[in-house]
């Protein structure tokens, strides 16, 4: 069996291409995760909910959590070029 990466899927440049994706029930769950790793790899994510509260939550969570994302990221392959550069 073998293992998957989504690091390992392309990623999209909005500038260049623009890729867009609309998700129903995105502030929540599996829906929420999709829209995370869509928007991390470029996607203009649209996302759907019953309640406008729970998806400008979502919305914002996402960002959030993207910024983080990326963060760790940059500071781990910084950590791992062995001079504090990258």
């Amino acid at each position: 069996m073998t293992s998957f990466d989504i690091n390992l899927l392309p990623s999209y440049d909005p500038e260049v291409e623009r890729r867009v994706c609309f998700i129903t029930g995105g502030n929540s769950g599996i829906g929420y995760y999709t829209a995370l790793n869509l928007y991390m790899k470029g996607y203009m994510v649209y996302i759907a909910s019953r309640s406008k509260q729970r998806m400008e939550r979502a919305i914002n969570d996402i960002r959030e959590e993207a910024i983080r994302r990326r963060l760790k990221l940059s500071s781990s392959s910084s950590i791992s070029n062995g001079n504090g550069t990258s």
